[in-house]
């Protein structure tokens, strides 16, 4: 009986297996020749469109998560009325988020819709001869803000820090549109050295650490109140790299978007290294926190931010030691 049992378990998993792949390929393909056909539609009908959709679509998978979320952040504070607005406002602004990627993407933005008003100067005339990480949230829309900072600062914008994606071709596909919009990818599992070396000739690095990712080194710092566990990438990279941090997101206005930029965080060079990685990485995510409370519906609020705890990472750790 076991020598029959076996073959057939193996035959199941290699069919499963093949089933995951051609499903994998059949979403890239679905998704990419979408998204390049709405590209050539014009602006002014994606952005009406495309959000309308999502605000049907989306809103039923994300709304109870977000009011989950936006309870654990606000307590009583915040109604259900409110609640109820913000993850409607937040499933529609996943469609605008796609329509003004792939608008920028064939260059079809009306003029003036980024508004970098006196940001985007300001910046440009403190880092004229310093390399900084532009670091931003799930805010607003995080991929447009790579290409402001590739138009403000052109063949200085090194990078954006991001995760690959499991389905490759879904993957290329990103990339893609990332290069169309100025921006080159750096994942999060390749040797960082390079991303120090760009810094200190004065090179831009963005990266949207505001998630929730175990596998990556973090620390527990507070975020609404609650320790949540955050990506130390940022602080670390900046003290190998010697330049500072650069808060800054596009907040979403009637008329499209509105670049803002905060006060640098610098390193002190000359502290203990795990006390100022602890410190940056508490004052970015502060500073982050901030510009969500100011406009709750700007932020990504059905992300899983507070699901670490120090008793799950520690139980990870021992069975990472178990598999070695």
């Amino acid at each position: 009986m076991e020598e029959t049992a076996r073959p057939e378990s193996k035959h199941y998993k290699r069919s499963r297996s093949r089933w995951k792949r051609l499903r994998r390929d059949l979403i890239a393909l679905v998704v990419t020749n979408a998204g390049r056909l709405t590209s050539y539609l014009p602006f002014a009908l994606t952005r009406r469109v495309l959000p309308a959709l999502t605000r049907v679509l989306a809103h039923p998978a994300i709304a109870r998560k977000v009011h989950e979320h936006l309870s654990l952040a606000f307590g009583d504070t915040m109604p259900m009325t409110e609640k109820r607005r913000v993850s409607k406002r937040i499933a529609r602004n996943l469609g605008l988020i796609v329509a003004e990627v792939l608008a920028a993407s064939r260059n079809k933005l009306p003029p003036g819709y980024v508004d970098a008003n006196e940001s985007g100067e300001r910046t440009q005339a403190a880092f004229r001869d310093q390399g900084f990480i532009g670091l931003t949230g799930h805010i607003g829309n995080w991929e447009l803000l790579g290409a402001e900072l590739a138009r403000h600062f052109p063949g200085r914008a090194d990078s954006v820090i991001a995760k690959r994606l499991g389905n490759p071709r879904l993957n290329d596909y990103i990339e893609s549109l990332r290069g169309r919009l100025g921006m080159t990818t750096f994942y999060q599992n390749e040797a960082p050295m390079r991303l120090v070396r760009s810094l200190r000739q004065h090179k831009i690095i963005g990266t949207v650490p505001d998630q929730d990712v175990a596998r990556l080194a973090g620390d527990f710092v507070p975020f609404f109140g609650k320790p949540a566990y955050t990506p130390t990438g940022p602080a670390v990279l900046a003290l190998h790299g010697r330049v500072p941090i650069l808060p800054a997101y596009l907040r979403r206005t009637e008329r499209g978007l509105r670049l803002v930029t905060l006060d640098p965080i610098w390193p002190d060079f000359e502290a203990d290294r795990d006390e100022e990685v602890t410190r940056l990485t508490c004052a970015w995510s502060a500073a982050l926190e901030a510009a969500i409370r100011e406009q709750p519906s700007d932020w990504m609020w059905f992300h899983e931010r507070w699901q670490t705890t120090p008793e799950r990472l520690e139980a990870r750790r021992k069975k990472r030691e178990r598999a070695s």
